[in-house]
C-alpha cells in the first residue's frame, strides 16, 4: 500500500512541504493540508479500504473455522458411533440368549 504513495508525485510534494517545513510553516499546517486535500484525502480512505477489507477477511476466516470445526466433530461424533454399534449388538445378544 505504501509503495502506491511513494510514486505518487501529490503524495511526495505532501511529504516534501511537512518534513522540509521550519516553525514558519509549521504554524500554517492547515494551510499545507489544503493543499494537498486531494492526495490525504485518497490515503485516508485507500487505508479505510484495506482495513474493512483485511476485517473482512478475518470474520470470514473465523466463520468458516468455526463450520470446519462443526463438521470434524460431527465427523467425529460418527466414526465413535459407528465404533460402538457392534458393541451394542453384542450386548443385546447376550441378554437375548
Amino acid at each position: 500500500m505504501l509503495a502506491f504513495f511513494l510514486v505518487s508525485p501529490e503524495f511526495l510534494l505532501l511529504v516534501q512541504d511537512i518534513t522540509g517545513s521550519n516553525s514558519q510553516n509549521v504554524a500554517g499546517i492547515e494551510y499545507i493540508f489544503e493543499q494537498h486535500d486531494n492526495i490525504i484525502e485518497t490515503v485516508y480512505w485507500t487505508a479505510v479500504a484495506y482495513v474493512s477489507l483485511y476485517t473482512g477477511v478475518l470474520f470470514a476466516v473465523l466463520a468458516f473455522s468455526k463450520v470446519f470445526q462443526e463438521q470434524r466433530d460431527y465427523a467425529h461424533r460418527h466414526a465413535v458411533l459407528r465404533d460402538v454399534i457392534p458393541i451394542l449388538i453384542a450386548h443385546s445378544r447376550r441378554y437375548d440368549d
